[in-house]
């Protein structure tokens, strides 16, 4: 009985086949699965990486976003929800450690396929440094999106109640501040990925456990004051199942004046009619209070402005002979 390593053979060792004799031989060919001989091996490299990022990350989000969703939804002892009684020590803890252990173990499954990277931002520093080539990058990087999507989908179906998972600024910390605190924690994930991963030595191979440290320390310093969001894919596949894009939302955020952009853009549509200036600059500084800025604002000044300076319809008058 063969116990210390796997069949050789191609496919699955199903009973009374040739696969399941342990002391069977087999030729290059049969291990081969068919007509893969004919697929460049550069090619096929791109495909094996791309499907083991895509599990890898599909996994990752799943258990660290199901581990965020039920830390969200469950109710206190008093039964109230979290809307409710407000953020505690160890809801926070509960996502951070789910978030940690998550990469840890997904990190250290999948390294040895694609790098487990899991992470865009991750993958665009690693083809900085050299490490990765540009096309597995460009490669992995769609693939890591289309992962994130996939992994929210199935916890929002498989969980029951809407999805709990937003991205927003918490702790009255705005765009500025929040934006720096991005920064610092996702520096933290990347550079002890360079340093343990990218950089070879001999505890490489425990490398993910470090990784996964360092994801759960940041999620412990910014979950309460931002949902950390060091993976564009936590906002890209939130954004995509709710159907929003606030601006505190990391992709967006990365435009630190995205704020200022979209307050001239106010100043352009409402043009020169004072009251929808006026009204539209108070619910823009309103919202600038608060610390956000919603979309449809923009669409209440252009209805307002179109409204107010559309020229009068012209009507008909009778000829007089």
């Amino acid at each position: 009985m063969n116990i210390n390593e796997p069949t050789k053979a191609r496919g699955f060792a199903l009973p009374f086949t040739k696969a399941a004799d342990p002391n069977a031989s087999f030729s290059d060919g049969e291990r081969r699965i068919p007509y893969a001989h004919r697929v460049p091996d550069k090619l096929r490299n791109h495909f094996i990486a791309m499907c083991g990022e895509f599990v890898g990350t599909v996994l990752f989000l799943y258990f660290a976003l199901s581990g965020a969703q039920v830390a969200n939804s469950i109710h206190s002892s008093a039964g109230l929800t979290v809307e409710e009684t407000g953020a505690n020590p160890q809801q926070l803890q509960y996502i951070a450690l789910s978030f940690g252990f998550s990469l840890a173990v997904n990190a250290w499954v999948f390294f040895r396929i694609s790098g487990g990277l899991f992470n865009p931002a991750v993958t665009f520093g690693m083809c900085l440094i050299g490490a990765l080539p540009w096309i597995r990058g460009s490669l992995l990087f769609i693939t890591q999106i289309l992962g994130g999507i996939v992994a929210s989908a199935l916890v929002s179906c498989m969980f029951p109640g809407p999805l709990n998972v937003a991205t927003t600024l918490g702790g009255n910390t705005d765009i500025t501040r929040g934006l720096f605190i991005e920064m610092m924690l996702t520096a933290q994930l990347i550079f002890t990925i360079f340093m343990l991963a990218a950089e070879k030595h001999k505890g490489t191979f425990i490398a993910p456990v470090g990784i996964g440290l360092s994801l759960f320390v940041a999620e412990l310093t910014g979950k309460c004051l931002q949902p950390l969001e060091t993976s564009t894919i936590l906002t890209s596949q939130r954004r995509v199942l709710h159907r929003r894009f606030p601006q505190s939302g990391s992709i967006v955020r990365s435009c630190s004046c995205d704020s200022q952009l979209r307050g001239l853009s106010l100043d352009l549509l409402v043009g020169s009619n004072a009251r929808s200036y006026r009204r539209c600059r108070l619910l823009q500084i309103h919202q600038g209070a608060r610390g956000k800025f919603d979309i449809p604002l923009l669409e209440v000044a252009a209805a307002d402005f179109a409204n107010s300076t559309r020229p009068p319809t012209p009507t008909k008058t009778p000829l007089r002979w």
